[in-house]
């Protein structure tokens, strides 16, 4: 048993290299026997898939961003008195610089990402007593929902939003589940990489030792919808007296992105789709509160996501991240195996979406070379600059 085990250990791999999708099943089947290499494997190969989206909304951004650091010097993309600066400011663009002057392709950057967000999320999963001292089914079912538990098209689409989510749900399991500092280290990366974490970070400076009952809560959250109106007031208060901040609440407090936003029935119902699975995990974890360091810092939470209400994308992206931290959550005290298979399936659709919304995109991508492509082939891959301004507007929108 133990010769055969150590075999497939060394065998896997290189069959991996060799033929990424041909491996899968005997990935998933390690997976199931809850070995830790093959959690490896199958985040690296979600990162080689990313390698295959297609650029175009925010990543025709990144992409613009990417070709115009191999012409800037560091002095130049650290220079505070460019009006871009704020956009810089941020540890995925310099990843973007860094790949850019050692002249390695634009889609690494999703590799890397993508990968990376896989393996701790992962990880998070072999901290779990309930995980690690679980029988094969049943850890089998766990690792599905985390792997859907992943903002997968959220990293491929805008970086930030979605890997700041895994650094920060990462760091908040460290500081809440297992009372480690070192998560305010990822708390601290996570702002690094996107601006939005510092209210979530301030969260974990707020009093957690006392017990919120339900009726307390409610009268919160009704209380804060009721004065909402003052919170709009600090924005605009904080965009008029601080310079950095200006731009920001004008558009995603005030502007397009926030209260003049323009909701229809599809937005209204695609919002519904992407909280779909963050509404059944506020209904568990509600149904079966009890006290505890993350159940009290998940409250906190769901204020800060009602404060945000009025206000489209900072709303938006508050979903994403407490998706994460309630879905860890929900891992760790697995209320039943119904309400599990019912959090995946929603979370199955969650995943598979992006790719029926932007469907010409995908059709247009390479992607059919995973089918029959070495790993080596995979990490080569580019798109050109030319193919993609054939069929991307300057707005990063898709030419249909």
């Amino acid at each position: 048993m133990f010769r055969s085990k150590k075999i497939m250990t060394l065998l896997l791999p290189i069959v991996f290299i060799l033929y990424p999708l041909g491996s899968l099943p005997l990935v998933l089947v390690e997976i199931y026997n809850k070995r830790k290499y093959a959690f490896v494997l199958l985040a690296i190969f979600m990162g080689l898939w990313s390698i295959f989206y297609y650029p175009f909304g925010d990543q025709y951004r990144y992409f613009n961003d990417y070709e115009s650091y191999k012409y800037i010097s560091l002095e130049d993309f650290f220079n505070w008195e460019d009006p871009l600066i704020t956009v810089r400011l941020n540890l995925v663009s310099l990843l973007l610089y860094c790949l850019a002057a050692l002249n390695i392709n634009f889609e690494i950057c999703r590799f890397i990402l993508v990968s990376w967000g896989y393996l701790l999320m992962f990880s998070m999963l072999f901290m779990i007593d309930k995980f690690k001292n679980g029988k094969c089914p049943y850890v089998f079912v766990l690792s599905i929902m985390m792997f859907f538990l992943v903002p997968y098209f959220w990293i491929c689409f805008g970086f930030r939003t979605g890997m700041g989510a895994i650094f920060f749900s990462y760091g908040a399991f460290l500081v809440n589940e297992k009372g480690n500092k070192w998560g305010f280290f990822y708390g601290i990366l996570a702002i690094l990489i996107h601006f939005m974490y510092i209210l979530p970070l301030l969260l974990f400076l707020l009093p957690r030792n006392f017990f919120f009952s339900r009726k307390n809560i409610g009268v919160v959250l009704f209380l804060i919808f009721l004065f909402n109106s003052c919170f709009l007031s600090l924005m605009n208060f904080l965009g008029d007296n601080v310079k950095l901040l200006n731009n920001l609440v004008d558009d995603y407090i005030n502007g397009e992105y926030g209260l003049e936003y323009n909701w229809y029935w599809f937005t209204y119902l695609l919002f519904l789709c992407n909280c779909s699975p963050l509404l059944f995990m506020l209904y568990c974890f509600f149904k079966n509160y009890q006290f505890s360091y993350y159940a009290t810092y998940l409250v906190y939470c769901v204020i800060l996501i009602f404060l945000f209400l009025p206000f489209q994308a900072p709303l938006e992206r508050y979903i994403v991240c407490s998706t994460l931290l309630f879905g860890v959550y929900h891992i760790i005290h697995f209320y039943s195996k119904f309400h599990t298979m019912i959090l995946i399936c929603l979370l199955s659709i969650l995943f598979l979406q992006p790719f029926v919304l932007y469907a010409p995109a995908y059709r247009r991508s390479d992607q059919e070379l995973i089918l029959y492509s070495s790993a080596f082939s995979l990490l080569k891959h580019h798109y050109k600059w030319e193919d993609i301004n054939k069929h991307v507007f300057n707005d990063g929108t898709y030419r249909d």
